[in-house]
């Protein structure tokens, strides 16, 4: 069976009209994108968040929720600038599910400017900080973003974090 051809719906940048539309009424653009003075608000909002790196590769690089899932160190070359999109962790029936990409074009080079490298480098050596104090040997398997542990997170988890984040930062939903 063939289905017919989809258009993918355009990004509607949250505008201050756009905020009060949502804010009285609850409905929101199916693909909505914050302005850069919102994107800001919510880059301060979670500088102390322990996922700070996270939401920063989010917000700037544009990872996926199930790319940032299933980030290892292994795919992060510091020195090289770039990080490696290879896997996702996704969930099927309730169930989590680590495998590539769900497209040839989700699996790509993602360029690091110096600041992401610098986040990053702190957080690396946060996270074998962190592993040593549980006793747990730091590995470049390692998930980049994983519970203190070493456990990954489960998908969702960044999508409730995420949802929490926002309404925190007092900012529309993206």
């Amino acid at each position: 069976m063939e289905l017919p051809p989809t258009t993918r719906p355009h990004g509607a940048v949250w505008t201050d009209h756009r905020v009060q539309q949502w804010q009285a009424t609850g409905q929101r653009p199916a693909v909505a994108v914050w302005t850069v003075a919102q994107l800001v608000t919510f880059l301060d909002t979670v500088a102390d968040d322990p996922l700070h790196p996270c939401w920063w590769l989010v917000a700037l690089r544009g990872l996926r929720r199930g790319e940032i899932a299933g980030l290892r160190w292994c795919d992060i070359d510091l020195d090289g600038k770039q990080l490696t999109v290879v896997r996702q962790r996704t969930t099927v029936a309730n169930r989590v599910v680590e495998g590539p990409p769900k497209t040839a074009s989700s699996r790509r080079a993602v360029a690091l400017d110096r600041r992401t490298i610098e986040i990053l480098h702190a957080h690396r050596a946060h996270q074998r900080a962190r592993y040593e104090r549980v006793e747990r040997r730091w590995s470049p398997d390692a998930y980049a973003f994983a519970h203190p542990d070493g456990r990954p997170y489960h998908p969702s988890y960044f999508t409730h974090r995420l949802q929490r984040l926002i309404r925190t930062a007092g900012l529309p939903p993206v």
